[in-house]
């Protein structure tokens, strides 16, 4: 397990994030500055616990510290939050976060499932290694935000077809400007994860010099999800080229993509064969 204070640090990201969230909603039910500031900054010190906590996992082990899967998950919290606080602080979209906040919270809950003794990943060099989790954790998190912009799109076109439209029709960004938040964010992410992909079949070539070290099998689970997610992200790539396929069949796709990115996370964790502990 990890030394008390790193996992003091865990807890205290955890238990700020939870009002951070409850601030969130608030802000969205009833719409005031005080839990929009509230929220803003309770997410800064959960992100600012997170930080504390990597920089002295990087300080104990004297590398890149995204050799577990609660350590690049901790580090996908933290990209994700930072990438939502910018994007409602410079295009004035507090909506954006009040929306994000309550899904990342939950996730930092689900951090707790991969909280297992740490171990070395097996031979890779660390360079390829922490580049190859790193790009992948990148694509995570901007899938992440590709589905948060989905969920916000179809929540818009509810709104605007509803006959008595509420609150979050005023409080939400336009949906072409969701709808090219999503794309981007989407496409950014799909590169990274294709990038990310090939540095760890080099990092597994690189490890294969050493017998001893063991590689994992092609019916590795967290290689299978892996690869299942990139070829959805694929389709939607090659789906895109096609004039029809926008607004709400875009939206769809990329909250489906997520829930492969959720078991990619943690089901295929727990499912695995040990070689990967990221």
């Amino acid at each position: 397990m990890y030394p008390f204070a790193e996992q003091f640090l865990l807890c205290q990201g955890f238990f700020l994030y939870l009002p951070a969230a409850l601030a969130a909603v608030l802000h969205l039910v009833r719409p005031d500055e005080l839990s929009e500031r509230a929220s803003r900054a309770l997410a800064v010190g959960a992100v600012l616990s997170h930080v504390a906590f990597l920089a002295l996992r990087a300080a104990g082990t004297g590398e890149f510290p995204v050799r577990t899967g609660l350590e690049s998950l901790i580090l996908f919290l933290c990209v994700v939050t930072v990438f939502v606080l910018a994007l409602g602080r410079m295009c004035g979209l507090p909506a954006v976060v009040s929306f994000s906040l309550p899904v990342i919270a939950v996730i930092t809950g689900g951090s707790f499932l991969l909280a297992r003794p740490t171990g070395d990943a097996a031979g890779a060099p660390p360079f390829l290694l922490a580049s190859h989790v790193s790009l992948t954790v990148l694509s995570y998190a901007a899938f992440t935000i590709g589905f948060l912009t989905g969920i916000m799109y179809l929540v818009q076109e509810r709104q605007l077809k509803s006959r008595r439209p509420g609150t979050l029709l005023y409080l939400l960004p336009p949906l072409d400007l969701v709808e090219r938040l999503n794309r981007r964010t989407v496409t950014a992410g799909y590169w990274m994860l294709t990038l990310g992909i090939l540095l760890g079949i080099w990092s597994l070539a690189s490890a294969a010099s050493d017998p001893a070290l063991g590689r994992p099998g092609l019916g590795d689970p967290k290689i299978v999800w892996t690869g299942l997610t990139w070829a959805l992200y694929t389709a939607v790539m090659l789906l895109r080229l096609a004039p029809r396929f926008r607004g709400r069949k875009a939206a769809f796709v990329t909250i489906l993509g997520f829930g492969f990115v959720v078991i990619t996370y943690f089901g295929a964790n727990w499912l695995g064969s040990g070689f990967h502990r990221f």
